[in-house]
């Protein structure tokens, strides 16, 4: 249903702080992606970010008057999901961005059949649009069989992992989610720059718990899908049309 220039006059009117809060976002999502050094603390933080435009929906608030319902770039892992039916993964994670100077990008880990193997796939690296409602629901990790969506790991992050809040895991996701954030991490060698995915063997292997390691250099799976959902907004055309859209609206107001 469109509105009325009278409806939508008052509705950006309405919404103008949260624009401005979007706007402030936008911008600092966008430094972090220049940035060359992330750590688990930073991106841990920007969870309550992402959280707030796309599982409260502050977004779509914010883009209803002004340039109507947003798609959002997002990874096509169509290919991932159809191999996955044939020849089960122990673990993926989607990624799709750049960080340690190197593109990551589709890290799967198939235990079955023998020796482990590990594989990095960057083919399918053309964006597919969708709704917030596609964007919040694609699966971006999985281990054993068991998927977690977007909006799962957001969540997870936000709320259980002390993105905001610190929770106790209630789930099956959540729970699959806590194991591979203490199984598998992504860390660079500081004296050679050498970017490597580790994976805790026996953990995965259901042989032993993951032990606890801390060190806010190594950043878990959980981490990588927060910076990679920020790296698919900013490169999101809709999205730069509502920043675009929200500055002349601030500079006439």
């Amino acid at each position: 249903m469109s509105l009325s220039p009278e409806h939508r006059a008052k509705l950006i009117a309405d919404t103008r702080s949260q624009a401005v809060a979007f706007l402030d976002d936008m911008r600092y999502l966008r430094d972090m992606c220049g940035r060359t050094e992330l750590s688990a603390p930073m991106l841990r933080r920007t969870s309550s970010v992402l959280r707030r435009l796309l599982i409260e929906r502050d977004i779509t608030q914010v883009a209803a008057a002004r340039v109507g319902r947003i798609r959002f770039s997002m990874p096509d892992n169509r290919a991932f999901y159809n191999a996955a039916e044939i020849t089960p993964l122990t673990f993926f994670a989607s990624g799709g961005f750049t960080s340690f100077g190197i593109y990551i990008r589709g890290v799967t880990l198939s235990l079955r059949g023998g020796s482990p193997r590990i594989k990095f796939d960057s083919s399918n690296d053309e964006p597919i649009p969708g709704r917030l409602d596609n964007f919040l629901s694609q699966h971006v990790i999985s281990y054993n069989g068991l998927w977690a969506s977007r909006a799962d790991v957001v969540k997870f992050v936000a709320n259980v992992a002390s993105g905001v809040h610190s929770g106790s895991v209630t789930t099956q996701i959540e729970e699959m989610l806590s194991y591979v954030q203490r199984a598998v991490w992504y860390s660079r060698n500081k004296e050679n720059s050498a970017f490597s995915v580790t994976f805790d063997m026996h953990a995965l292997q259901l042989k032993a718990e993951p032990a606890f390691r801390y060190s806010p250099e190594n950043i878990d799976p959980t981490l990588i899908e927060i910076l990679s959902t920020i790296m698919y907004m900013t490169k999101s055309r809709d999205i730069i049309q509502l920043e675009e859209t929200i500055e002349r609206e601030l500079l006439s107001a």
